[in-house]
């Protein structure tokens, strides 16, 4: 789990994911129930330490609810079809609900901004700050530009958004990939097994000495496509795509699992051809 935690870390934030992963391996022999819990606590951990080196607190952290709504604000405002507006903009008038929803919006999201990049500047003032990414970004202190600051607390803040739920939805890919298809597991840990050995936990430096672990993470993102429809974009001019007409305006959403999809028939025919089939890959 930890290699697919920290499957594209740099390796100066591989200590900290390795240290919650671990801390939150011993929440797994609760039950089964709390498991999404506890890979979502586990995730948040790392991605706080990471960007903030901010320790979460246990129960309702202020930081970890600001962001989780900000997330939730966002993932239903780019949802096809929550809003008629985006279908019929005469809905946008004086007085619709709708305008002050997106003003509560706009005001958790820049509190979720603002709020932890404060704290990291707090912490840098007093001379108590640990290494993380906006603390490096914060080194050159006043010397920043107002255009400087507005980039490194929306790319943090980015972090968070971008990394927190995607990263659960993997791992708990993973999980029911294991208990669907148990010859999968029993194939990896007998690769774990063999080249690590037992007295230790995998390491991102192992991935080039575990090539079927390293696929199983691959095909993980695969199989369960995080976002399969991606976000919604808007053409901006009158296109002709295969034939089909597409007016201005229209909302076109990618098929990203479809395409992730065919990427596999076209390495499954070729494997036949050549006779390989060493992937560990399954249909869902």
């Amino acid at each position: 789990m930890y290699l697919i935690e920290g499957f594209c870390l740099s390796a100066t934030f591989r200590g900290t994911a390795r240290q919650n992963t671990v801390l939150s391996y011993f929440d797994f022999v609760i039950p089964l129930s709390t498991t999404s819990l506890t890979l979502s606590r586990m995730n948040v951990a790392n991605i706080m330490q990471i960007t903030y080196e901010y320790e979460i607190q246990e129960g309702n952290d202020p930081f970890v609810q600001l962001a989780d709504q900000a997330a939730h604000d966002f993932t239903l405002s780019t949802t096809p079809g929550t809003f008629s507006v985006n279908l019929i903009p005469i809905y946008w008038f004086p007085g619709a609900g709708l305008k002050q929803t997106a003003k509560e919006w706009r005001s958790t999201l820049h509190e979720m901004v603002k709020k932890p990049y404060n704290y990291v500047k707090q912490r840098i003032a007093t001379g108590d700050a640990c290494y993380s990414f906006t603390s490096s970004q914060l080194k050159d202190g006043d010397g920043l530009s107002s255009d400087e600051e507005f980039d490194i607390k929306w790319t943090a803040a980015a972090l968070y958004i971008g990394g927190s739920h995607t990263t659960v939805a993997s791992i708990s890919a993973f999980f029911k990939a294991m208990l669907l298809y148990p010859d999968i597991q029993a194939t990896a840990q007998a690769e774990i097994d063999a080249i690590i050995g037992t007295d230790r936990l995998p390491r991102c430096d192992d991935r080039e000495r575990l090539p079927y672990i390293n696929a199983l993470a691959l095909e993980v993102s695969r199989w369960h496509t995080v976002g399969p429809l991606g976000l919604p974009h808007s053409v901006s001019e009158d296109d002709v795509h295969s034939g089909y007409f597409i007016p201005k305006g229209s909302v076109v959403l990618a098929n990203i699992w479809y395409d992730l999809s065919f990427v596999i028939q076209m390495l499954n025919q070729t494997e036949k051809r050549e006779g390989v089939g060493t992937y560990p890959r399954r249909e869902f």
